[in-house]
């Protein structure tokens, strides 16, 4: 029997840039993945991490939103093919 192993996953860093705004300054680093070739990952870094702490109520915020997002769309769709089928009878 063939065992299947999977592909080794790499998070490469391609671009580290500086945003001066108002509030402060923010970092911004462009990551590229292995597992998704189509797809660049931002993460924006408010103050200094390097002692380990993350931003992480940035990234709650950012999940919530996409969350709602996704259910907005669910709901889109939903309504999009009831009508679809409604208009069909």
């Amino acid at each position: 029997m063939k065992q299947i192993v999977p592909d080794e996953l790499t998070v490469e860093r391609k671009v580290v840039t500086r945003i001066p705004t108002k509030e402060g300054e923010f970092n911004v680093f462009l990551y590229h993945s292995s597992r998704d070739p189509a797809k660049e990952h931002l993460a924006f870094v408010f103050g200094d991490i390097s002692d380990g702490e993350v931003l992480f109520l940035l990234f709650l915020l950012i999940l919530f939103l996409q969350f709602i997002l996704s259910f907005y769309l669910f709901i889109f769709f939903f309504f999009w093919l009831l009508e679809s089928f409604s208009s069909r009878s």
